[in-house]
């Protein structure tokens, strides 16, 4: 358990310093200018989506899925990877079908 414990506190140690010399590194490779600021600010959206999807499904989800037997747990778990899949191919196919009208 303490091994556990110990790996995870060292993954997240790593995640802490990645965090910060990616954007470290992209501004020295860079520079400061409008490369730079269009780089951050594509990143802004998503990461917004990320964290309140994450948030939220994760507020939802456990209590549903901790209450399930197993079998219903692993059916109930493929099918929503399966319909989250579904839902960001068919995203993924309008964008591209239409990236070169906003592109």
């Amino acid at each position: 358990m303490i091994r556990l414990s110990l790996t995870l506190a060292g993954l997240a140690i790593c995640n802490a310093v990645l965090a910060v010399l990616m954007p470290w590194y992209i501004v020295t490779l860079l520079g400061v200018g409008i490369a730079t600021d269009a780089f951050f600010a594509s990143g802004a959206l998503p990461q917004l989506i990320f964290l309140v999807a994450s948030f939220s499904l994760t507020q939802v989800l456990v209590p549903l899925l901790a209450t399930e037997s197993e079998d219903r747990f692993g059916l109930d778990a493929w099918s929503l990877f399966l319909g989250i899949s579904a839902v960001f191919c068919v995203m993924s196919v309008i964008l591209f079908v239409t990236a070169a009208f906003w592109v």
